[in-house]
């Protein structure tokens, strides 16, 4: 299955290498970027798979949803909900990632 998605930004790049999924979260809110995410999968230390940004309101931000596909995020790496909730749902912990960088 192949997903578009956004890595970590300049300044906050996503860790290269071979991990391991540890734990899911339906939804959490990060008090430190003022946005909540839903269908976190963590695979090494504080990243994770998870989906677009929401606001306080409970709405996607639009504005990170636009920016799919390319680097945007704090190193997590961001999906559309639909194949955020999709990952959490199938993918059983302890499954292999590996994050590499296209040459």
């Amino acid at each position: 299955r192949e997903m578009i998605c956004s890595g970590g930004a300049e300044g906050s790049p996503t860790p290269i290498g071979e991990f391991t999924t540890s734990q899911k979260i339906e939804y959490d809110w990060v008090d430190r970027f003022d946005m909540g995410a839903y269908y976190w999968v963590r695979f090494y230390k504080t990243y994770l798979f998870h989906s677009i940004p929401f606001d306080e309101n409970g709405n996607m931000m639009m504005e990170e949803y636009e920016k799919l596909g390319k680097p945007a995020s704090h190193g997590c790496i961001r999906l559309k909900l639909e194949e955020a909730k999709w990952l959490y749902e199938n993918l059983p912990l302890g499954v292999r990632v590996l994050i590499y960088k296209e040459k």
